[in-house]
């Protein structure tokens, strides 16, 4: 399990990121509603290419 430094002690993490207080930037609601081109990104690695086109990928 990935550990992290809080307050000066080590904590183990028992699920994703999300769950520790960091925000899910793509809902499934954002995600069905972006209609600008570019790349959107969740802050954990994953993210949602828009081209000009409209094609996601």
């Amino acid at each position: 399990m990935p550990s992290i430094l809080l307050g000066g002690a080590w904590k183990e993490l028992k699920g994703p990121p999300a769950l520790f207080g960091a925000p899910l930037q793509l809902t499934d609601t954002k995600l069905r509603t972006l209609t600008e081109p570019g790349k959107h990104s969740d802050g954990l690695g994953l993210y949602l290419e828009i081209t000009k086109a409209g094609g996601r990928y």
